[in-house]
């Protein structure tokens, strides 16, 4: 996984006992920003194309410019006004069955969040492109990007963007955070094996080489019933799952596993 690689080397029991005198006050996060409109439109040489409207002109799209479903490779692109700004490839491999009702209105992998990141009245983004959507679970792979109106940050990967990976605020509103999490297989005491979903929080301000994890411990859930449950009906209704508050989120203690390259 490019955005951080999470180990469970035989750590969770320690974390359970440590996490116990760790500060929780992420715990009282808040989801956060909101969800922008993706429109379908018609764009020269592109099959199918869509695109969000961004203050002061500005524009992200994306365009399927083939017709084979087998093509992974699609054009994004960030304009203000006739001002192309960035123009790069993003990949959505199939089974991503683009025209799904799965994928909103629009049909396309694509989602873009606003909020105020710094607290100065203006709006930055979290442009999100879903690169493949997983057999059994449905589990789905994004990338992610953060636009501040001009500039453009380098992708940071996450799993089921939108439901278990999103972002949060303090309760004040003061702190503003990507929760970016991936599945990954681990071992407890009197469980064994199974699979978990870990997390770790990313600052959201520019910066032009990587993703800054912020100064917060990474957390983890074991995937049992009450949260298939719960998950399933995050992902069905796009809405995010706040799972940190759960008495079930642990603390992992042990190497540092959050790296936003």
């Amino acid at each position: 996984m490019k955005a951080f690689a999470c180990a469970f080397l035989a750590l969770v029991f320690v974390a359970r006992v440590a996490g116990a005198a760790e500060p929780s006050g992420w715990r009282s996060d808040v989801p956060c920003g909101h969800r922008l409109p993706v429109e379908k439109i018609e764009a020269r040489g592109c099959e199918r194309a869509v695109a969000v409207r961004l203050p002061e002109g500005g524009e992200f799209s994306v365009c399927q410019t083939s017709q084979s479903m087998e093509t992974a490779e699609m054009r994004a692109r960030l304009r203000r006004n006739s001002e192309t700004i960035k123009e790069w490839n993003v990949m959505v491999v199939p089974p991503v069955r683009l025209d799904s009702d799965r994928l909103g209105d629009s049909g396309f992998p694509v989602r873009v969040d606003a909020l105020d990141m710094n607290g100065d009245g203006k709006e930055e983004f979290l442009i999100a492109v879903m690169n493949n959507e997983g057999q059994g679970m449905g589990v789905t792979s994004w990338s992610i990007w953060l636009f501040d109106g001009t500039r453009l940050s380098p992708p940071l990967e996450a799993a089921d963007y939108g439901a278990l990976s999103f972002p949060v605020c303090s309760q004040d509103g003061r702190q503003k955070f990507l929760l970016a999490g991936q599945w990954q297989e681990g071992w407890e005491p009197g469980r064994g094996k199974g699979l978990y979903f870990s997390a770790c929080w990313f600052q959201l301000y520019m910066d032009y080489d990587s993703w800054l994890p912020a100064d917060r411990p990474s957390i983890y859930r074991r995937y049992l019933f009450g949260f298939e449950r719960t998950r399933g009906q995050a992902m069905e209704s796009e809405n995010p799952l706040p799972w940190y508050r759960s008495s079930h989120t642990h603390i992992l203690v042990g190497p540092w596993t959050c790296s936003g390259k």
